[in-house]
């Protein structure tokens, strides 16, 4: 018999995905018929594979060892990654509790891999957690695997989210998704960004997919999403300003394209911005990628699901060259 006992980053999940997860290699048929002859309970009582785990929860197996080891895998038969993976510097970790880790992402990584050998934020955030964990548990655990719950353009730094455990992935995740999260960008600008322009910005983007370039319109056109920002001008000498971006919703290439449309196209951008300009920043400054940040993150007052967060406010650092930027050109924030 062998036991394993749910541990809190599992609790909240069905049995049956549960039990997926440790008997990987079988059919879902087999894990059903184990259930329906009670060679698999839970809490040693006879299960169907749709109770909704607890922390505590016990699950055995009372299956022959070479039946469990066919199912579950052998450590010696797991093919290690020929690629290290790293966990994220500490100095790169902006918040972290019992449930949540807040990173920041730099300019070129990716949020989330897109092919089997990438190696992103993610993974690193993972493997951080893998390496600090305190495994105090008696009995077997199966590791809930996190997720980051937010993401960024790969040419785009700043604030990126992962949940610790089950609830509070499923918690961050309807909060970014229901825009319950203020999310705030400080970007860079070419031009003078006038306060005429600040307030609630309502525009409509039609993505082009063979360029991955959004048209923006102020009225809705057949194949285009609404995208709604709140812009306020932190400071400008004239020849470059400094905005703070709120997203209202989430598009891509929202902060880019509205920008450029309001004839402030971000510094250094090479889709959007202005062409000539980024040469000359490029060779002044070394700027090869936009300046744009994922730069604070506000949760609400009453975030009682996660109640370390309620109220909090997450600020991330700007990166040294847009510091740069900024300082040059006397551009405070």
């Amino acid at each position: 018999m062998k036991l394993y006992r749910v541990d809190i980053n599992n609790q909240g999940q069905r049995l049956n995905k549960y039990l997926c997860r440790i008997l990987y290699a079988a059919p879902q048929s087999f894990v059903y018929k184990m259930l329906r002859k009670k060679n698999i309970t839970l809490n040693e009582k006879k299960a169907d594979g749709s109770e909704l785990l607890k922390e505590g929860d016990e699950v055995r197996f009372f299956l022959s060892d070479e039946t469990f080891d066919k199912f579950a895998g052998k450590p010696d038969k797991i093919v290690k990654t020929l690629t290290k993976i790293n966990p994220i510097e500490a100095e790169r970790i902006v918040y972290e509790d019992e449930n949540v880790l807040v990173c920041h992402k730099k300019v070129g990584e990716l949020s989330q891999k897109t092919g089997t050998e990438d190696i992103s934020i993610n993974e690193r955030m993972i493997e951080y957690l893998k390496e600090n964990r305190e495994n105090g548990d008696e009995g077997k655990t199966v590791d809930f695997t996190p997720g980051v719950v937010n993401r960024l353009d790969r040419n785009t730094d700043g604030l990126i989210v992962m949940g610790k455990n089950l609830h509070a992935t499923a918690v961050l995740s309807k909060a970014f998704a229901g825009h319950e999260l203020e999310k705030y960008y400080l970007a860079a600008v070419k031009g003078k960004f006038d306060k005429e322009k600040e307030g609630r910005i309502c525009l409509y983007l039609k993505k082009d997919g063979n360029d991955n370039f959004s048209e923006v319109f102020e009225s809705e056109v057949p194949e285009s999403v609404k995208a709604e920002s709140e812009i306020v001008l932190i400071g400008t000498n004239g020849d470059y300003s400094l905005v703070k971006v709120r997203l209202l919703t989430g598009k891509s290439h929202q902060i880019r394209a509205t920008l450029k449309y309001l004839g402030c196209p971000v510094i250094g951008d090479p889709k959007y911005g202005d062409p000539k300009d980024n040469r000359i920043n490029k060779e002044k400054y070394g700027i090869k990628s936009q300046l744009l940040t994922a730069y604070e993150l506000k949760f609400p007052d009453n975030f009682t699901e996660l109640p370390l967060l309620s109220g909090e406010s997450i600020t991330t650092k700007l990166s040294g060259k847009f510091e740069l930027f900024l300082n040059d050109n006397k551009l405070e924030h």
